[in-house]
């Protein structure tokens, strides 16, 4: 027996989702077409402005810094 946290295509009762029903797919907030991307003006504290990576980076020492994380193999057309 399954157990509550599991899934399963047999217990599922919404049809799958197809590419098509992708393509069809409209975004939109109360069920009005909404465009994804829109401009906006926003105001930034000048302390978080005020950051660059180089700054940030001199911040990095021997204590702070994490060791490398395995990844395993390359799965598909990485370069390193």
């Amino acid at each position: 027996m399954k157990s509550p946290t599991e899934t399963s295509d047999e217990m599922d009762d919404y049809p799958k989702v197809t590419r098509a029903d992708l393509d069809r797919a409209m975004f939109g907030v109360n069920r009005k077409p909404t465009p994804r991307k829109r401009r906006v003006t926003m105001l930034l504290d000048t302390g978080l402005v005020g950051h660059s990576l180089d700054a940030l980076l001199a911040q990095v020492t021997d204590g702070n810094r994490h060791s490398e994380t395995p990844t395993g193999a390359a799965v598909g057309g990485e370069a390193w």
